[in-house]
């Protein structure tokens, strides 16, 4: 059953963001034609500026999560719904909490834009918009957490895919007709707000029993754990989010220009980023049941086959998308909206390394490991922010210095620390086993990188033709060469017979239809 979850979670999760890609896509198109790169570098800082206000979630969410999946395996009602009681409790708080955060920054929005009121118009309003959006999505967002601990995160795909794909469409015919970026943004709060509006119903629908326990309060082992993770996830979060959010608002200090023309890089590469985290975020419940009721030795069998298919995705996009970004860059914007080679490889070295690393976060969320980790992210924030400081002021590499003070940290903190955490405290294994496989995946990329640029290199067709060309043969390549050097080990063995025999059962269920 975990499997069959995992699968169909997974698969919906693809889908979803598949199609949320595509018509993002379009729609960025649009924005750049009607609005021009100040209102899209605007989009890009703003959107980093209210995931700085989202600290106040202080990662309560993960937490609930990790506390839900006992419960819901024994079905434990009254602990649901207490635990659900007091996620409701403490999402308000935080909703208050982010508007009171928000409204402290009025003041200082001309000096964090560096001044582009001149050329964008009611700079306050759509901040304020921007601001609403986050808050009015506490009130309802919560009742996501029960659904996805419950293994049937395919439901919020569902949803959100549907409700984004009507906010692309109606976005793009306000920008088309209107060219009016605030209407723009009053179609995104009020999509937001009916995707939070329905999933709510439908969580009512689903576990009826929630009302029956209203007020009811957690026991006091719980709260007890609650308090500890809590807190070491508010030090996890801060750092998270500082790493994330402080980069586009430094290179917005460089110019708002460049962080419209780096969002573009950020839209591929950013979301192709997002649609894969989703696939990892799809299956960590089914591994919190895993870690709830399966032996360790279990446990660490199937985080090396997630690991291995963590390389593979990961290892044939950063092929692909290193051969493919640009092209589609100047296809879709203009070739004159390129930043130089140097911006995209520090992106794809940072897209592999943050890549690598899912399988073993999907581990500590899922084994509750927050304690272990609470300051892991708070040095990775200080190093990336002095680093790429350092780089940008001392050395004056623009915006090559921020992309690599990510990097840096990254190399200081994450790289050793997650998988020691998983290793010694989930798994109880030598560490020199993770990092002997970590060296051999990064060492075939790389490979199957070198190959792919070097093959796509004598295709000279231009237009989407070419993009076409470049697209296919930069995926073969990784696919191919990741086949023929692991098709015999356990780990593709395990991904292969799940496909066979989900195969089977699929032509079963064509053949009975059919007769």
């Amino acid at each position: 059953m975990r499997t069959e979850n995992s699968i169909r979670n997974s698969a919906f999760a693809l889908g979803g963001q598949f199609v949320s890609l595509l018509t993002g896509f379009v729609m960025r198109t649009v924005f750049v034609r009607t609005l021009g790169d100040d209102y899209l570098g605007l989009n890009g800082l703003f959107t980093s500026i209210l995931s700085m206000l989202s600290l106040t979630e202080l990662g309560i969410g993960t937490a609930i999560s990790f506390a839900l999946y006992r419960p819901l395996a024994e079905g434990d009602q009254r602990k649901i719904g207490a635990l659900m009681y007091f996620f409701k409790r403490a999402y308000q708080l935080i909703a208050f909490l982010t508007a009171g955060l928000g409204l402290l920054l009025l003041p200082f929005l001309d000096a964090i834009t560096n001044g582009v009121s001149e050329t964008v118009p009611h700079l306050t309003l759509i901040y304020l918009l921007f601001l609403g959006n986050t808050v009015f999505s506490y009130f309802f967002s919560y009742k996501r957490t029960l659904i996805t601990a419950h293994q049937k995160h395919y439901l919020n795909t569902i949803n959100e895919s549907l409700f984004m794909f009507i906010q692309y469409i109606l976005q793009m015919a306000v920008l088309v007709t209107t060219y009016n970026y605030i209407l723009y943004l009053v179609v995104q709060i009020v999509c937001v707000f009916c995707s939070n509006l329905l999933i709510s119903r439908k969580v009512d629908k689903m576990y009826p029993y929630l009302k029956n326990y209203k007020g009811e309060k957690l026991d006091g082992e719980t709260r007890s754990m609650m308090k500890t993770n809590v807190i070491s996830m508010m030090f996890h979060r801060i750092g998270s989010v500082a790493v994330s959010g402080t980069d586009n608002i430094i290179i917005a200090q460089i110019s708002m220009t460049v962080l419209g023309l780096y969002s573009n890089y950020t839209l591929i590469i950013g979301t192709i980023r997002t649609v894969l985290s989703q696939v990892f975020n799809a299956v960590t419940a089914s591994v919190g049941n895993l870690i709830a009721v399966e032996s360790r030795e279990r446990q660490y069998e199937i985080y090396q086959n997630i690991n291995f298919i963590n390389f593979w995705i990961f290892g044939f996009f950063t092929v692909a998308l290193g051969q493919t970004v640009e092209p589609f860059i100047t296809l879709c914007f203009g070739g004159e909206r390129l930043l130089s080679r140097g911006v995209l490889y520090i992106s794809l070295i940072n897209f592999y390394l943050n890549g690598m690393r899912l399988s073993s976060v999907l581990v500590i969320n899922a084994a509750g490991l927050f304690r272990q980790v609470k300051y892991k992210s708070f040095i990775e924030a200080i190093v990336n922010l002095g680093v790429s400081l350092y780089f940008l002021i001392a050395l004056d590499w623009g915006i090559y210095g921020v992309l690599l003070g990510t990097t840096v940290s990254f190399l200081t903190t994450n790289l050793w620390w997650e998988p020691y955490t998983i290793y010694r405290f989930a798994f109880q294994k030598p560490l020199r086993k993770y990092f002997g496989s970590y060296l051999i995946y990064g060492i075939v990329t790389m490979g199957a990188y070198l190959l792919a640029d070097f093959l796509c290199g004598f295709i000279a067709i231009g237009g989407w033709l070419g993009w076409i060309l470049v697209g296919i043969v930069s995926s073969l390549v990784p696919n191919a060469l990741f086949l023929l050097l692991f098709f015999k080990t356990r780990e593709f063995g395990y991904f292969r017979d799940i496909c066979l025999r989900y195969g089977q059962k699929l032509t079963k269920k064509l053949n009975r239809k059919g007769a």
